[in-house]
């Protein structure tokens, strides 16, 4: 966008310099010469030309070389920002891949098991999802649609993450610390604390995140009254809630 409102002011600066330059010697030969009659002599017509060729040519010259540095500027400035989409690109690609490939780490082969218990797939679904992160935040900020749709790639991982390792159900291994001490195993393989922490951050919603969903309005009443048969029961909750004054379960 600021590269095309530069392009955009960048032509009306030149269009008003080269009508300046063009006024200014006219605008003097009409003060010095309104009186006189037009000559039918060549001589002086081309005395006249002269004037003008002599006066205008170095400037529209010059103006045409401010032009092609201009131009020059303009195309190693896109071609830059082509290079850094270009980067974003894969950092975006190399960021979603982490994710994916953090929870086949933690997960294995059968993902209705418990996460692996092992001190290697824990550290190395930490680094992996780290990476992530870093690629995260080498997206510029010339890609705001990859920034978005990393989001939603984050969102859509975090949930899997969350769901995998049944964070606040009762009997999850986060209220299992002989899980993380790996007793079974020898002293010093025990889950690793920072990767613990990495992991389970991951699955958290972030503080400074603004939720999408708040941006959504809830239902009012005409809605409602129009909702059919298939949504009777949606009707029905939805109005059971305190928002409505005159709610009954058989409104």
């Amino acid at each position: 966008m600021n590269l095309k409102k530069n392009k955009t002011n960048f032509y009306a600066l030149a269009l008003l310099v080269c009508f300046l330059v063009c006024f200014v010697p006219a605008a003097s030969w009409l003060l010095k010469f309104w009186s006189t009659d037009f000559s039918g002599e060549p001589a002086h017509w081309s005395a006249f030309g002269d004037f003008f060729g002599g006066t205008l040519s170095p400037i529209l010259a010059f103006l045409s070389f401010i032009g092609l540095l201009w131009t020059i500027r303009n195309h190693e400035k896109s071609e830059k920002i082509r290079k850094i989409k270009d980067d974003d690109q894969q950092y975006f690609k190399h960021s979603t891949s982490c994710m994916e490939r953090a929870f086949h780490v933690i997960s294995g082969e059968d993902k209705t098991k418990l996460p692996i218990q092992d001190r290697l797939a824990w550290l190395t679904c930490a680094r992996l999802l780290l990476s992530a992160k870093s690629a995260e935040k080498k997206i510029s900020h010339h890609s705001k649609g990859l920034q978005e749709m990393l989001k939603g790639e984050q969102e859509h991982w975090r949930m899997v993450f969350y769901t995998f390792f049944r964070v606040n159900e009762p009997n999850s291994i986060g209220t299992n610390a002989s899980y993380f001490r790996c007793e079974q195993n020898e002293v010093g393989f025990e889950i690793d604390e920072r990767s613990i922490r990495v992991i389970y951050e991951f699955m958290e919603w972030p503080d400074d995140a603004a939720d999408p969903i708040d941006a959504v309005e809830f239902y009012d009443r005409k809605e409602l009254d129009k909702m059919g048969f298939g949504k009777s029961g949606i009707r029905k909750f939805v109005l059971s809630s305190m928002r409505f004054d005159d709610n009954s379960p058989e409104n």
